[in-house]
């Protein structure tokens, strides 16, 4: 069985509006070779534990790369897979760190070609090799910057190849519960 190019892996607890528009954002994709993995916080736990829930299905991710896609955010180029595509035939790199509008935060990462710094970073921001994404998850379960203390923990691996994609591919529907709250999206 070949193994998809990527896994979007999405987060999510009771927004099925955000839901429905960030899987939209995939189906619309003009290169379809992807896999999707929804892990459901059903009791509302939380931030704390839907990081930790990234660790406890890792398992499960069956693509090349994983992108971290929850379900208040969505992409924004529908050749974004093509575009992966094309990075990873010409240097495979370990980690692709990409642009994305994060909302009142505008565009992150900050500053661009850089180590990622605390507060300049989302997990909209990078695409990680499947085994480099398994062996270091668990660095992702954090109370709060979880997204930063992984990638940190990558960059910091020797040997760490990273394609710098000078592209803003994806964006925040909201910020926070307040934003849901006010959003009509």
């Amino acid at each position: 069985m070949k193994r998809p190019l990527i896994t979007f892996v999405t987060r999510t607890h009771d927004r099925p509006r955000f839901l429905k528009k960030n899987d939209e954002s995939i189906q619309m994709q003009t290169d379809r070779d992807c896999a999707i993995l929804v892990l459901v916080d059903v009791l509302g736990l939380g931030l704390f534990y839907a990081n930790g829930m990234l660790a406890q299905h890792k398992e499960e991710v069956q693509g090349k790369y994983v992108y971290i896609l929850d379900d208040d955010n969505r992409l924004i180029a529908p050749d974004f897979v093509e575009g992966i595509r094309v990075i990873v035939e010409e240097s495979a790199p370990d980690i692709i760190m990409v642009k994305a509008n994060v909302g009142p935060f505008g565009v992150l990462p900050k500053p661009w070609g850089d180590s990622p710094r605390l507060g300049y970073v989302d997990s909209l921001n990078f695409i990680v090799e499947r085994e480099l994404w398994k062996k270091h998850i668990s660095a992702f379960h954090k109370p709060s910057f979880g997204d930063f203390c992984f990638i940190s923990e990558l960059f910091r691996q020797p040997g760490i190849e990273v394609f710098w994609w000078d592209r803003v591919v994806a964006e925040a529907m909201q910020i926070g519960r307040l934003e849901e709250r006010r959003s009509h999206v």
